[in-house]
């Protein structure tokens, strides 16, 4: 996905499980980011954190707040 400087990425597997790798959304980037995984998903069953920095991990909690997380790596 495209979300500026970082890293975010969208998996949808055959099992029907939905994981995010890496998050960084952002006040420019949110609504659009936002409205794209809401066209593509309903929830999150996994969020995977590769490491810290802000940008691969800003807006997590949106993430949670609008879909859910089972989940986090």
């Amino acid at each position: 996905m495209n979300v500026g400087q970082g890293n975010m990425v969208l998996i949808q597997i055959p099992n029907s499980k939905t994981i995010i790798y890496d998050c960084n959304v952002t006040q420019e980037n949110e609504d659009d980011v936002l409205n794209y995984l809401e066209s593509k998903i309903t929830g999150i069953d996994i969020f995977i954190n590769s490491h810290r920095d802000a940008d691969h991990m800003r807006g997590i909690e949106k993430l949670e707040n609008r879909f859910g997380i089972t989940e986090i790596w």
